[in-house]
């Protein structure tokens, strides 16, 4: 799999549950974390039938006419293209960009 794809498991709009007001939602497919208790084991494995063209994601993403979009998972930084991911997302118009991480970031 080349840097332009990305394993997603599914995306919805509108979603009101996942941030503040209506939003695009993307759930990632794939995580090395498996938290336990968590409700999303079916986005666990790393399936590479689920992988999509960034571009195409974005693409399809945009038609939603929405600025504003949460990315779940799965893990979406368990993607090895996720950075591009979200930089294409800011390039197209998506400057509520929200995510959900079972990582910590310190600074």
């Amino acid at each position: 799999m080349d840097t332009d794809w990305i394993l997603i498991n599914n995306y919805k709009f509108p979603v009101t549950v996942l941030g503040p007001e209506e939003r695009v939602v993307v759930w990632t497919q794939g995580c090395s974390i498996r938290c336990n208790g968590c409700m999303s084991k079916h986005t666990w494995s790393f399936d590479i039938l689920k992988s999509i063209n960034i571009k195409i994601l974005v693409n399809k993403l945009k038609k939603f006419n929405s600025s504003s979009i949460t990315i779940t998972g799965g893990e979406p930084f368990d993607q090895k293209n996720f950075f591009y991911f979200l930089q294409e997302l800011r390039n197209s118009g998506f400057n509520d960009i929200l995510v959900y991480s079972g990582y910590t970031y310190e600074f």
